[in-house]
């Protein structure tokens, strides 16, 4: 199966940062950001990746080229103007021949996506939503299911009291190709607010499932410095492999 990775955004909430340099590239330790990422990929399975690039895309090709470094084939879609993630993922369409891996390019995590493929292929599902805990589930997209791992509801960014669960979207979800043809070609569009709600409208076979390991997200000035302490620490559990080592 294949993989698409989201990184094209400005990266804005982690100014002054990323004025010069976008936020995947950002250095954790003495890596970009985006190896770590890559390295995950490897290791659950996923070698030929798709980099779904619009700012500052030349400086990815710079830093990561083939991707062969790392253990993966990279290759690159360029977006001229920003699509959303619906509309990235649409533009990745040409290099798509099956189910489909999508993360979203902000996200440190090691989380268990075979888990997800096994749970995505037993379910039969035209989609499969990694899901994961978090004390504070305000900031995220809350995703609820029911017994059999149905999403019924989401709810994003949620005020006090209006939803009891704190299982987030944690930016990794499968995709049937059938999928693309819900996204319309060219102009932005939402995945989370447009995409998925047409799912739950027309009763699409759409599960979640809910995984433990390591998960942040990297978005803030706080969470990136949590990053770099995490990967210091052990605490994130995985370090990018050199070449000779793969």
């Amino acid at each position: 199966m294949k993989a698409i990775l989201l990184i094209g955004g400005l990266g804005t909430r982690l100014h002054p940062l990323t004025l010069t340099t976008p936020k995947p590239l950002l250095p954790i330790l003495d890596q970009p950001f985006l190896a770590y990422q890559l390295d995950f990929l490897r290791r659950q399975g996923f070698r030929d990746i798709v980099l779904c690039t619009a700012y500052r895309a030349e400086d990815f090709r710079l830093v990561i080229g083939d991707g062969a470094r790392y253990g993966v084939q990279v290759s690159y879609v360029h977006e001229e103007s920003p699509l959303g993630t619906g509309g990235a993922i649409k533009n990745a369409e040409p290099h798509i021949d099956g189910p489909v891996l999508i993360c979203n390019g902000d996200i440190l995590m090691s989380l268990n996506l075979r888990e997800l493929s096994d749970v995505h292929k037993r379910k039969k599902a035209l989609a499969t939503i990694a899901l994961t805990k978090v004390d504070d589930p305000s900031a995220f997209g809350v995703v609820e299911i029911d017994v059999d791992g149905r999403v019924q509801r989401f709810v994003e960014k949620p005020a006090p009291g209006e939803t009891s669960s704190h299982t987030i979207n944690a930016g990794a979800y499968i995709f049937e190709k059938k999928v693309f043809a819900m996204i319309p070609p060219g102009v932005p569009c939402s995945v989370e607010r447009e995409v998925f709600p047409t799912m739950l409208a027309e009763n699409q076979p759409f599960y979640g499932k809910e995984l433990s390991g390591y998960w942040l997200d990297v978005g803030t000035l706080e969470k990136y410095q949590q990053a770099q302490q995490d990967v210091a620490s052990g605490r994130y559990p995985y370090s990018p492999a050199n070449k000779s080592n793969l």
